[in-house]
């Protein structure tokens, strides 16, 4: 198997990684998966605020 054909047909969004740290520790995603990871810390962050 060829991985470099398989790695130029994966879409873009995916093939961007990055390291981000976390609570479970250093997490590789794309920044598409980030933005994802973001909007579901605020809105757990929200859900926290209004049960206090």
């Amino acid at each position: 198997m060829d991985t470099k054909a398989t790695i130029s047909a994966a879409p873009k969004e995916l093939t961007d990684r990055q390291l981000v740290n976390t609570p479970i520790g250093p997490v590789c995603m794309s920044r598409t998966e980030y933005e994802l990871y973001r909007a579901e810390l605020e809105l757990r962050k929200a859900k926290e605020t209004q049960h206090l």
